[in-house]
């Protein structure tokens, strides 16, 4: 409660990572991301703010310096978004990875972890937080269909395919069993 949070990566799991902290009680959530049409979906599913990182990809380093956010997700799974979340962290914030980053190295801006003391966890799906989070769908506390942007039969799955990478025109694409 009280505490300003964001995420990053405004695709199917970063927006459900928006409805549990909501949930949690963070009542301050915003969402960044460098496209369009997800951060409208966002600001739909309630966001506090939306951060257009394509038009302004400074915009998170400058609001740690005039905003800072107390806790934020990272869940783009991009290395610019990791060094996104450190510049906009606060003091003694918390950044939670949860988006999976390519393999190998990449450049982290280790030393602002250190100065900031920063506590930077990592989280990999389907551990403890898996039972609870079927638990709050199954009780109609957390609305999943919320981010379903389309329903398509299984016969037409490369189709529901190539729908669900187009970021302009989906969010997720069930598919469902053919009509019989």
């Amino acid at each position: 409660k009280g505490m300003r949070g964001l995420v990053i990566g405004a695709g199917p799991i970063g927006l459900l990572t928006m409805l549990a902290a909501r949930k949690a009680g963070l009542e301050d959530v915003s969402v960044a991301d460098i496209a369009p049409a997800p951060l409208a979906f966002a600001r739909r599913l309630g966001a506090t703010a939306v951060i257009d990182l394509a038009a302004d990809p400074e915009a998170l380093a400058k609001l740690g310096k005039t905003a800072p956010f107390d806790i934020i997700f990272e869940a783009s799974g991009a290395p610019p978004g990791v060094a996104s979340a450190i510049a906009a962290a606060r003091r003694g914030g918390i950044i939670v990875q949860i988006g999976n980053l390519p393999g190998g190295s990449i450049p982290v801006p280790a030393n602002a972890i250190m100065s900031k003391e920063l506590d930077f966890r990592g989280t990999f799906r389907f551990d403890a937080e898996f039972d609870e989070a079927v638990r709050m769908i199954a009780a109609g506390e957390i609305d999943v269909t919320s981010i379903i942007t389309a329903e398509r039969p299984l016969s037409e799955a490369p189709a529901a395919l190539r729908l669900a990478l187009d970021r302009t025109q989906s969010m997720k694409v069930m598919l469902v069993a053919d009509a019989t």
